[in-house]
């Protein structure tokens, strides 16, 4: 590597959202990008390679959707802008729930385009060498196996079939065990394992907060989309230098669509309306305001009153009962921590159906049908 490369990562856009709008999130994204890019002057002297981590789309979308016109425009001008810059763009498939592999539109784009972006798809755990910035990157999916540890296992065989024992960069979909909670029980990978086998930075999305941990780059979602989300919203931006050395730093999208909690609990009418008229007298158009307080609050019987104030703003309403607690922003995580998902995919549905077909099934019978099932899901994906 004779060069700097300079890395973007940055991942849970959810386009086709039902509260932000598609549109709102694809001018943050240019809006953030534009302004960052206008620091390259000498583009020689650097690569440029931008990561999309996964939950690029918030769900499946049709052509009778606006939503889906909006996301082909915006990947067109994403495409182009990454062609003046002269930037790769590498994507990682995310929550398959969320994205259902619909971010190789832009690979058919790109190539109907004639764009010639250098662009690449990762659907399946990967690792690519890149010979342009001569570094190994490791792309691992969301729920590629029913278990992590099954996933790292599959990692260190990559490794060792690429004749290598680290990579440069990892860019994953999913949380490491220092995400959540101890009690969470979704599946979590192992971050001592990755930071073993990795040597600069990993990136990892699905989890929308921030966070660092030691080289591990949580970026978080580039926007806003529901409520508990008031941190800081943007992209991770690390520089690898060809003396070996890194640098990271947050880029902040301060466009970010704004959802915002006032709690009332305890207060008259008079005083609720005071304070959330002084909250919300400065904040801009198409923002997210939800209250809270208890159950029996009058301000649930009529809400007409904050409409007509800010009729602009998109007004929520969330009764707490008695006993309940209201979480601070600091101990709320928006992860589903208190079941076990049942990942359905792929590589796991096999598994996941022997038992049962082995209850009345010859082996040869069992292997037949997942043949079967193998095909009729590769078809329908």
């Amino acid at each position: 590597m004779n060069k700097k490369v300079a890395n973007y990562f940055f991942s849970d856009v959810h386009m086709a959202h039902n509260v932000t709008p598609t549109a709102k999130i694809a001018e943050e994204i240019m809006e953030v990008f534009t302004e960052e890019f206008k620091k390259y002057l000498d583009l020689d002297a650097q690569v440029i390679t931008i990561y999309i981590g996964g939950d690029f789309y918030d769900r499946l979308v049709n052509l009778s959707q606006i939503e889906s016109y909006e996301v082909d425009v915006f990947i067109f001008k994403f495409l182009r802008f990454c062609k003046k810059y002269n930037a790769q763009l590498r994507i990682l498939e995310g929550t398959p729930s969320h994205d259902w592999k619909q971010s190789r539109r832009f690979e058919l784009i790109n190539e109907e385009a004639k764009l010639e972006v250098d662009l690449k798809y990762f659907d399946t755990l990967s690792i690519e060498y890149n010979d342009v910035t001569d570094l190994y990157v490791l792309y691992v999916p969301d729920e590629w196996e029913e278990n992590p540890e099954e996933t790292l296992s599959q990692v260190k065989d990559l490794l060792i079939a690429n004749n290598i024992d680290k990579v440069d960069i990892a860019v994953m979909h999913g949380n490491f065990e220092y995400q959540l909670p101890e009690i969470a029980k979704a599946p979590k990978h192992n971050s001592e394992e990755y930071l073993k086998i990795v040597k600069y930075v990993i990136s990892i999305g699905h989890i929308h907060v921030y966070s660092t941990f030691e080289r591990i780059f949580a970026q978080g979602s580039f926007s806003r989309i529901s409520h508990g989300e008031e941190d800081p919203k943007g992209m991770v931006h690390v520089d690898i230098f060809p003396d070996g050395t890194f640098k990271a730093a947050f880029i902040e999208n301060k466009s970010a669509t704004i959802f915002k909690t006032l709690n009332v609990t305890n207060m008259d009418m008079d005083t609720s309306f005071a304070f959330i008229a002084s909250n919300v007298k400065d904040l801009p158009m198409h923002c997210n305001v939800r209250i809270t307080a208890e159950h029996n609050h009058p301000i649930f019987s009529d809400k007409m009153p904050l409409v007509r104030h800010r009729p602009d703003i998109r007004w929520t309403m969330k009764p707490v009962k008695k006993d309940d607690i209201v979480l601070d922003q600091e101990s709320f995580m928006d992860v589903e921590s208190n079941y076990v998902p049942v990942l359905i995919t792929p590589q796991t549905i096999e598994k996941q159906l022997r038992p049962y077909l082995e209850r009345t099934l010859s082996e040869n019978e069992i292997d037949r049908a997942n043949r079967l099932l193998v095909g009729l899901i590769n078809d329908v994906l």
